[in-house]
């Protein structure tokens, strides 16, 4: 039972989202931890301004607002020169299916083209 979703958790699994005429998938489900719960496993991703590229974090855990995980990526590309037009972090309950999930991200996202740059990122507050 502790890796089933949880329906109020859920809100698309997976994300798919249309980024400049790119499909673009994103992970599992969104949402973040409730007091109390054990921390989110995420990763977090961005499609590159120019639509060649997606970058990739580290796999991490984190009870921090989805807003904020995505924000401090998206700004630690801008100051890389890599901006990236969208991030998202997508999370998942344990650190099998997260990975799962980034791995299948990688793989739809060089499916469709873009390249995949893995960087060594992890949300830190």
């Amino acid at each position: 039972m502790r890796n089933q979703v949880r329906r109020r958790d859920l809100a698309f699994a997976p994300i798919v989202l249309l980024v400049g005429g790119w499909q673009f998938i994103g992970g599992l489900m969104m949402g973040s931890a409730s007091a109390g719960q054990p921390p989110d496993w995420r990763y977090c991703l961005g499609v590159a301004a120019d639509d060649g590229e997606v970058f990739v974090s580290d796999v991490y855990t984190s009870n921090a607002g989805l807003d904020a995980q995505e924000k401090a990526f998206s700004d630690w590309l801008e100051a890389r020169n890599s901006p990236a037009k969208r991030t998202l972090c997508p999370r998942a309950d344990n650190r099998d299916a997260v990975n799962r999930a980034r791995d299948e991200a990688i793989r739809y996202n060089v499916s469709r083209g873009l390249h995949a740059v893995p960087v060594a990122w992890r949300y830190s507050p």
